[in-house]
């Protein structure tokens, strides 16, 4: 689908807000290729557009909590083909079954919460400001202008319907709690490096960078591994934070490394370290635990509670190293190089 990039001669254009209601606010933009007729739309496009050192406003509208903007984040690499669980939103996608389809992924990082979330009531307070900013685009640049807000004489302003708009600049400067919010911030100078402040939450190069999502979704799956090994008459210890694998289970003579995996979407694989690899290797009493599907409801922008999942276990199961697919390399760099 073809994108009229008006914002490309201004480097200041370079806001994108996200209207969603995913519990991991700030861990990459995710959308896929087509819509749930196969047809590209430009709210799911756009994500192929965005460019590093662009910022992300994070409009979250979960549940009883107001819809506003809450956070922010910094694009830190182009977008790469991925795909994802996904099923669309909306009375027109009812019945539609989960399944995998192509998608376009954004690395974020330096997930930071406003001090004070800007709500949709703070927007249309401001209603007839942003009007003049819309039109003054379209007079400037005509249309799409692909902006965040749809506006009617029958209906209040409210958000456009999709995943990801071009936020204006000028929409910018008329809240200051999203521009003091901001506070400034620059392009990353080292876009794969980690981001900084006291309020950040830094991904690196992974794809889950909510911290407490992921953590909720550890503890979880821990928690039904544990439940379920007690059952069957063994003795638990978590070690997690000292061994190669996740928890340590005696029964009579018998000594049990295992180790679990979590996630809240549908796993049909799993990310083993090379030590824990290594670990099921030479370890003849071993289980694998994965607990899938593991819902997450979002009681604020920072609080997360776990539930449910499908737990699965698999036991004494030597690793078919025919069935490793290699998601990075390290490499090791060689002699001759030019220092500069």
């Amino acid at each position: 689908m073809e994108i009229r990039e008006w914002w490309a001669a201004d480097p200041e254009e370079r806001f994108w807000i996200e209207i969603t209601d995913r519990v991991d606010l700030g861990a990459n933009l995710l959308a896929p290729t087509t819509d749930h007729s196969g047809k590209a739309t430009w709210s799911y496009t756009l994500v192929s557009h965005v460019r590093p050192g662009d910022v992300v406003l994070h409009w979250w509208k979960q549940g009883d909590t107001p819809k506003a903007v809450v956070a922010f984040s910094t694009v830190v690499a182009p977008a790469e083909d991925s795909d994802i669980e996904w099923v669309a939103h909306g009375t027109h996608a009812r019945g539609e079954r989960m399944r995998t389809r192509p998608a376009w992924l954004v690395r974020l990082d330096n997930f930071t919460e406003l001090a004070r979330p800007v709500s949709l009531d703070d927007f249309r307070a401001a209603e007839s400001k942003v009007r003049a900013v819309r039109q003054d685009l379209l007079e400037r640049h005509g249309d799409p202008l692909y902006f965040p807000f749809a506006v009617s004489e029958k209906r209040p302003l409210r958000t456009t319907q999709g995943y990801l708009a071009k936020f204006p600049k000028d929409l910018m400067e008329l809240f200051p709690d999203l521009s003091d919010g901001l506070g400034g911030v620059e392009p990353p100078r080292n876009p794969a490096g980690s981001g900084g402040g006291t309020q950040s939450r830094s991904g690196g190069a992974g794809y889950q960078t909510d911290s407490e999502a992921k953590k909720e979704i550890e503890r979880c799956a821990v928690e039904r591994a544990i439940e379920y090994l007690e059952r069957e008459g063994w003795s638990v210890e978590d070690v997690g934070t000292t061994r190669s694998f996740d928890l340590l289970a005696h029964k009579d003579d018998r000594e049990l490394h295992v180790e679990v995996k979590g996630s809240s979407g549908v796993a049909s694989t799993v990310e083993l370290t090379a030590g824990e690899v290594t670990e099921a290797d030479t370890h003849d009493d071993s289980l694998l635990v994965v607990v899938d599907r593991i819902e997450l409801k979002r009681k604020s922008s920072s609080q997360v509670k776990g539930s449910g999942g499908r737990a699965r276990a698999w036991w004494n199961t030597t690793i078919d190293h025919d069935r490793l697919q290699p998601t990075r390399f390290r490499y090791l760099l060689p002699e001759g190089s030019t220092e500069f």
